[in-house]
């Protein structure tokens, strides 16, 4: 994978096809390699540029000395789109969703388009509420920074892949794949700090000029549901739409049905209130 750096930053990331560029930010514990499946479907089409935030792949390793902000994700995400000299669209899942959804108040008209699949800006619900939701998610938050805290990586591993993809899920995994998991999951430590720390509003992010779509599994957590409850009711440009059959890795899990709609979306002038799934 080509590396960029400029200063102490080091960005790695994937590019293949041609066309219309279209940047993908991945979810916790994940990586650029999550997009595999996706960018198989849509190389044809597009160019894609999935990029390791930090902590994953060659990335830089955010120090332990500073807390994590959002802002540090965009100014990582920057030494790559100021190499671009063309407009772009972004794609983000879940952590890498809210990452998106900052760097497109940041780069502002030069986003076309923006995709989300359950973005986490939590810290909406701390402005927002309802606050029993906000505390279920903040829970487990904390519990990342606890055990992560104890280098306990595997009770983080255990619970954050329960949350996200059900009980059960950690104990049915094999154990090389735990192993993976496992390893990954350390970022996240990191990236609570960037959910906890942020405070940009609602409001602000109503204004992203970029047309929008917002997707969620119908059987996601209900902080998820609580933000899309909030995005149809403040940031009202959105399409926010729910998917049936899927769960929150439905990126990893679905790829050919998540390319469709994306390049849908896409590929479409003007899309308000299409309904998939």
């Amino acid at each position: 994978m080509p590396v960029l750096e400029k200063g102490k930053l080091k960005l790695d990331y994937i590019d293949e096809g041609e066309g219309p560029v279209i940047v993908l930010l991945h979810s916790s514990a994940s990586g650029n390699r999550q997009w595999r499946g996706f960018i198989k479907s849509m190389r044809s089409n597009y160019r894609l540029l999935a990029v390791n935030l930090f902590g994953y792949g060659d990335t830089t390793v955010w120090s332990s000395v500073g807390t994590q902000t959002f802002y540090a994700q965009v100014e990582l995400i920057k030494v790559l789109v100021q190499k671009l000299q063309e407009p772009f669209s972004l794609v983000g899942h879940s952590f890498g969703g809210a990452v998106a959804m900052r760097a497109a108040l940041s780069f502002g008209r030069q986003v076309e388009k923006m995709v989300l699949f359950e973005p986490i800006p939590f810290h909406l619900l701390r402005q927002n509420g309802p606050s029993d939701i906000y505390l279920e998610a903040i829970t487990l938050l904390h519990h990342v920074k606890c055990y992560g805290s104890l280098g306990d990586w595997s009770r983080v591993a255990e619970t954050f892949a329960d949350y996200w993809s059900g009980v059960g899920t950690w104990e049915r995994m094999p154990e090389d794949r735990k192993a993976i998991f496992t390893k990954n999951i350390v970022p996240a430590f990191y990236e609570v700090d960037s959910l906890l720390s942020e405070d940009t509003t609602i409001q602000q992010f109503g204004k992203i000029p970029a047309q929008t779509l917002a997707l969620y599994a119908t059987t996601t957590q209900r902080p998820i549901h609580a933000l899309m409850a909030l995005f149809k009711q403040e940031c009202v440009s959105w399409t926010v739409q729910e998917l049936n059959g899927v769960g929150h890795m439905a990126p990893l899990t679905h790829p050919d049905l998540f390319a469709s709609i994306v390049h849908d979306f896409l590929s479409t002038e003007e899309r308000r209130g299409v309904c998939f799934g």
